[in-house]
């Protein structure tokens, strides 16, 4: 019996160490699957504080997109100057269409306004004065990789030489890429407040006089006012600090669509980059059913050669970004080339994607 007993006892004891080892390995178990847990909260934690950070900033962007793109506006500016019909050079309608655009650039107190004013001989009408008006936004600090780099966006403001009892007004030609031109000032100011720092670059608005032949569209009865802006500049160097020009035209109609004319420029590099990255912001807008119409604007297509206000610079190497509707609209240079012929479903597309463009080259 005792033996018994011993043998009861040594098989309790083996039993009760067993069970002890037991529970020590459970209470680690435990304690790492807790830390295992907790690990993987803090993770899960992190990672959707980060995806709510970017949601926000994407839904900052998009709510600036929309707030800022005013289509009153943009059909207020246009109505104004295909009003002040014709607008030749030295005319009283050109005259006129100078006058709003000083009233307006003269709202905005950092940006200074220029005036190219000269005279010169036409094979069709003579002596003519022209004007050509710049408006500069420089920058209080300038960062080392950008510095005195600046980004230029210009149109024509004249109309062409018509008859028509001279109500041709030039809607798409160019009055809708002036009056788009005209709304970035207010979407730059906005910009700046949202973004709350300098841009990246310089900005230079350019309203070209004197695009139209006075006559027929040959050797230098055209382009008039670039090709004297350029020579200027030339002479005064500031032409090489031009990161990017780039010239509206032929904008308004709903069959607008911009080939990629980057194959014929001399610095075609960097045009090309920028066409396809305008063609990416419009992938990206189309995805977040952002932009109205079907149809690609920026198709991806080879442009042909064609001659405009961007020539005078791209022969002096700045690079040129040159966004003009090809095939022409069916309206050019015809009595249709009206306000009534303008949808606005495409002019606030375009002005989005150009927007969205500016707003990564400026300020991101």
């Amino acid at each position: 019996n005792n033996v018994e007993e011993l043998d009861v006892e040594g098989v309790t004891e083996e039993k009760l160490l067993e069970t002890k080892s037991h529970k020590r390995l459970s209470k680690i178990t435990i304690a790492l699957i807790l830390i295992a847990l907790f690990l993987f909260v803090v993770a899960l934690t992190l990672t959707l504080a980060l995806v709510l950070t970017r949601s926000t900033q994407t839904k900052d962007d998009t709510k600036l997109l929309n707030m800022t793109i005013n289509v009153l506006q943009l059909q207020n500016y246009t109505k104004e100057i295909v009003s002040y019909t014709p607008r030749m050079p030295g005319s009283r309608g050109g005259i006129a269409t100078q006058n709003m655009f000083s009233r307006i650039l003269s709202r905005y107190k950092r940006w200074n306004v220029e005036y190219d004013n000269f005279e010169e001989n036409t094979p069709g009408l003579g002596v003519l004065n022209f004007t050509n008006i710049v408006a500069t936004y420089n920058r209080e600090s300038r960062g080392s990789a950008q510095a005195n780099k600046a980004l230029v966006i210009s149109a024509h403001f004249d109309s062409q030489f018509q008859t028509f009892d001279n109500s041709f007004q030039g809607a798409t030609d160019s009055a809708v890429p002036c009056a788009m031109i005209l709304q970035f000032l207010d979407l730059f100011e906005d910009m700046m407040n949202f973004y709350n720092k300098e841009p990246n670059y310089d900005l230079r608005l350019i309203f070209f006089d004197g695009e139209e032949a006075t006559r027929i569209w040959s050797g230098t009865d055209n382009t008039y006012g670039s090709r004297h802006l350029a020579s200027l500049w030339e002479s005064q160097n500031k032409l090489s600090n031009i990161d990017l020009f780039i010239l509206l035209d032929l904008i308004g109609t709903a069959d607008v669509r911009f080939p990629n004319f980057s194959i014929h420029f001399r610095s075609g590099s960097k045009a090309f980059e920028r066409y396809e990255e305008l063609a990416t912001i419009e992938t990206n807008l189309r995805q977040e059913n952002a932009i109205g119409r079907q149809a690609r604007y920026f198709n991806g297509l080879p442009g042909g050669y064609v001659e405009d206000d961007h020539i005078p610079f791209m022969n002096r190497g700045v690079p040129v970004l040159h966004l003009i509707s090809d095939p022409f609209p069916m309206v050019w240079h015809s009595p249709r080339d009206n306000y009534d012929s303008l949808d606005w479903r495409s002019i606030q597309d375009i002005q989005k994607i150009l927007f969205e463009f500016l707003q990564g080259h400026l300020f991101k």
